[in-house]
């Protein structure tokens, strides 16, 4: 339970984190490993607006699913 809870926070604000704060998604999009394929493929700024407008919200997406089911079992 309560590792479903602290997973999901942490996830929540690393996908607030990127939403919020325009520095730090450039940085993680220029220098993450996960971001390399999405670098590769459409170049950092088409990268940067994909980050920001679809993977960031189904990061809180599906960091608030796994909070919730933290709490409901």
């Amino acid at each position: 339970k309560i590792l479903l809870i602290a997973a999901g926070a942490i996830g929540l604000y690393l996908s607030g984190r990127l939403l919020v704060d325009s520095e730090y998604a450039k940085k993680y999009v220029a220098e993450s490993p996960k971001a390399y394929l999405l670098r590769k493929a459409f170049g950092i700024d088409r990268a940067l607006q994909l980050t920001k407008y679809f993977f960031a919200p189904l990061g809180i997406a599906l960091s608030l699913t796994v909070i919730v089911l933290g709490l409901t079992k």
